[in-house]
């Protein structure tokens, strides 16, 4: 029994087939697009142990590219040049910098991209460089290992201090100082009852100023009373005199003849008991006998 194909069912299944194909295809290449790197130098003076091609480039922990190539300097063999491929777009400032940084404990390395000011310019090339440089700072394992070294020679200057102090001169020194210390506190001890009278003493002392000042207080506070009843007491006589010059003035205005004419008749009292007075001081008997008679004249 022959079997007939269908050509026409197998080309049909093979047209599907690869316009399947095809959309598969398309499909998968819709949205995507090829990225473009910007390129950028690093110069490391450290050691770049774990840093390999392809590594990541994180900017504050995104990740914005990949390292493209690593090599010494020819120039200068203690630095390594590392070039970055970093997309297109990403704000590279003149003030971003570059450390390494290693992932966990597998001791992979990764470059990490830092801005200390975000209102920096854009990074540009300069003079014959070719591409635009990103400086460098101290990986975490330097900082690390600077502090470790920095530890290690402040303990080594410690125990050397140390050294010379516990020496023989100095342990004979503090011996002593001991037995000096020793003795003090002795005579303290010896004083101590001298000390508690003293400070009986002291604690009476402190009880009499603050009943002083207690007194003192209630002093001020009737002496400001005083002060406040003499102000009164002064504005009152204030007053007085104000009304008494007016008095004065209006008497002096209705009786100024016969009050001129009554201090004539006083000056003129005054000045013969003032004649009177200096008589008997002269001749206090003339009190008792009169004014005596001068010596007779000639002829009398």
């Amino acid at each position: 029994m022959d079997t007939k194909v269908n050509y026409a069912l197998v080309g049909a299944f093979v047209l599907a087939l690869g316009a399947a194909l095809l959309a598969t295809l398309l499909w998968l290449s819709v949205g995507t697009q090829e990225k473009v790197y910007d390129t950028y130098r690093l110069y490391f003076r450290d050691s770049v142990a774990g840093l390999n091609p392809k590594a990541a480039v994180r900017l504050r922990g995104v990740t914005v590219g990949e390292v493209g190539s690593i090599e010494l300097d020819r120039t200068q063999p203690d630095r390594v040049i590392v070039d970055l491929k970093i997309e297109h777009g990403t704000p590279i400032l003149a003030s971003t910098r570059a450390v390494l940084a290693t992932q966990g404990l597998t001791g992979i390395a990764a470059v990490e991209l830092a801005v200390d000011d975000p209102h920096s310019p854009p990074l540009e090339r300069q003079g014959k460089e070719p591409y635009p440089v990103i400086p460098t700072g101290p990986s975490l394992v330097q900082r690390l290992d600077n502090a470790v070294t920095q530890v290690l020679g402040d303990f080594a200057r410690l125990s050397a201090r140390l050294e010379q102090l516990l020496g023989d001169d100095n342990q004979q020194a503090v011996h002593a100082l001991l037995s000096n210390l020793s003795a003090t506190a002795a005579a303290l001890a010896r004083q101590a009852d001298g000390l508690d009278g003293t400070m009986q003493d002291t604690r009476k002392a402190a009880q009499s100023i603050r009943e002083l000042a207690q007194r003192l207080q209630t002093t001020a506070g009737s002496v400001e009373r005083t002060a406040q009843a003499f102000t009164t007491t002064a504005q009152t006589t204030t007053r007085a005199v104000a009304d008494s010059q007016r008095e004065l003035r209006q008497l002096t205005g209705s009786a100024g003849p016969e009050l001129t004419s009554l201090l004539a008749e006083t000056r003129r009292l005054v000045e013969v008991l003032d004649r009177v007075g200096s008589e008997l001081e002269r001749d206090p008997r003339m009190l008792l006998f009169g004014r005596q008679r001068g010596p007779a004249g000639p002829g009398e």
